[in-house]
Order: structure tokens, then sequence, then C-alpha cells
């Protein structure tokens, strides 16, 4: 009886300290460990995609690198790990885009979409780079237009006008979609103008 109640606490002790196994992103960050080793270690003891991008970034490392290692690492929450960046580091958007499509495995299209969802006024940035990327212009088109039609994007025809698609719908500075002006909607509404279609 005596070894079985000893056996029971082993276990119970055991158990507790496997359920207490944390992540030290920052400390990972901080002893220098290659990004993709701390975004594996942060996986391997338990921690979200998004909660491995988040800690690093605000341990001080770099977003173009976190975004990169942590797609190489989990190249099919490509999405999700660029939203999460451009979240917490807007001004990275392009920077991000570019290096995550270099990525191997990685869809463009929602990619693209994730990165405008989160920082809609990067659109047109994003569009261009992805485009100079290689990425077709139709897929990079429909992307933008997923992107700013989203929930947290701007209502389409709305300020930042609608992206353009394969029917040379431009983006408008102004609202408004259509090939050379069109109608405006969103929260102006009226007449918009738009650039030449792309």
């Amino acid at each position: 009886m005596r070894a079985l109640l000893c056996g029971i606490i082993c276990l119970m002790v055991l158990a507790a300290g496997a359920s207490t196994v944390r992540a030290d992103v920052a400390g990972d960050v901080a002893a220098g460990l290659s990004l993709t080793q701390v975004m594996t270690n942060a996986i391997n003891a338990g921690l979200t995609i998004q909660q491995a991008v988040t800690q690093a970034i605000q341990a001080g490392a770099d977003p173009v690198a976190v975004a990169t290692a942590a797609v190489t690492v989990s190249p099919a929450q490509a999405a999700t790990i660029v939203a999460t960046v451009i979240s917490l580091r807007p001004s990275a958007t392009v920077s991000v885009v570019n290096a995550v499509l270099g990525v191997q495995g990685v869809n463009a299209a929602s990619t693209i979409t994730a990165a405008v969802t989160a920082n809609p006024s990067a659109a047109t940035a994003v569009q261009t780079a992805a485009i100079a990327d290689g990425v077709p212009p139709t897929v990079v088109n429909a992307a933008i237009a997923a992107g700013t039609s989203a929930p947290g994007g701007p209502a389409p025809g709305g300020p930042g006008g609608a992206p353009g698609g394969t029917s040379g719908v431009g983006i408008g500075s102004t609202g408004g979609t259509g090939g050379t002006g069109g109608t405006g909607g969103g929260s102006g509404g009226g007449t918009g103008t738009a650039s030449p279609s792309l």
C-alpha cells in the first residue's frame, strides 16, 4: 500500500512538472539562438505560433526575421504569422510580405490577403511589392480585393478605393471603382476617382 501511495505521489509530481513547462522565448532571443530555433522551442513547449511570434517581437527580435523564421517552421500558417507580425509592427508590412513570399511552400494569395487585412493602408505598396516578387497580377489583385473587403479592412469603394482585379478596376485614391473613374461608396459616397488600372 505504501509503495502504491508513493507511486501515485511521484506520478502527480511528474504530471505537475510537465504541465508547467513554459517556453522562454525572450531568454532564447537574448541568448542569441537562431529565430528558427526560438520558434521551434516555443512550439515544442506548447505555445501557438502567434504567441511565439508575439513574444519574440516583444523581446526585441527583428519582425521581418521573426516572420521568416516562423513561416519556415510552419509554412501552412503563413497568413496567421503575417497578420500577427504586421499587427505588431505595421511599418514593416512590405518587408514582411517580401520576406514571407520568398519562403518555399507559402500560399501567396493568403499571405497578401492577410497583410492587407492587417494593414489596409499598405494595399498599394503590398500590391507593387508582390508583383515585383513575381506573383501574377491576377492573383495579387484578387488577394488585395479579398483583404480590403475582409473584416478589419476598408469597405470597397470607401476611403482608399477598391483594389483592381482582372477587369481593369484601379486602386482609387479617394474611393470608388471603375476603369477611369466611377461611383464612390463606403463612408463618403458620391463620385470618386480611380487611378489608372493595373
